[in-house]
């Protein structure tokens, strides 16, 4: 989860509604005992506590949404953005052979891709030449 989601979520107007209630329900705890802990057994406390935890519910609740949103967001964009790669000529995560040198395209993938086309090109022409 990136900074933009989770302002995404904070913005959200029943989450905002949600903390505006349990910043209300504590500032009255505050005034009238000083101290959050202070007010342990007594009504408006528990309420505070169902507001908080709800507040916490519906955060967690919004994040997964919005997870599950940027993955099928990007389960439909991966494909077309392997295919932009290999079209520019940049190494696939599949062609790494195990040599970690981060997301920089090698000299390698372009021949990779110029043989790949050949060989495409060969079954074209001529299709018997791949079968016995």
């Amino acid at each position: 989860m990136n900074l933009q989601g989770l302002r995404q979520i904070q913005q959200d107007p029943e989450v905002r509604e949600l903390a505006a209630v349990r910043d209300k329900l504590c500032a009255q705890i505050e005034d009238m005992f000083s101290v959050v802990e202070m007010a342990k057994k007594k009504p408006i406390y528990n309420d505070y506590q169902a507001v908080k935890a709800c507040l916490a519910a519906t955060i967690q609740k919004k994040e997964r949404a919005l997870l599950k949103w940027i993955q099928k967001a990007y389960n439909l964009n991966a494909p077309v953005l392997a295919i932009q790669r290999q079209l520019n000529g940049e190494q696939s995560n599949n062609d790494n052979n195990n040599d970690n040198k981060g997301n920089i395209p090698t000299k390698t993938a372009p021949t990779r891709i110029a043989e790949r086309r050949y060989i495409m090109e060969c079954m074209v022409r001529d299709p018997s030449i791949f079968s016995n």
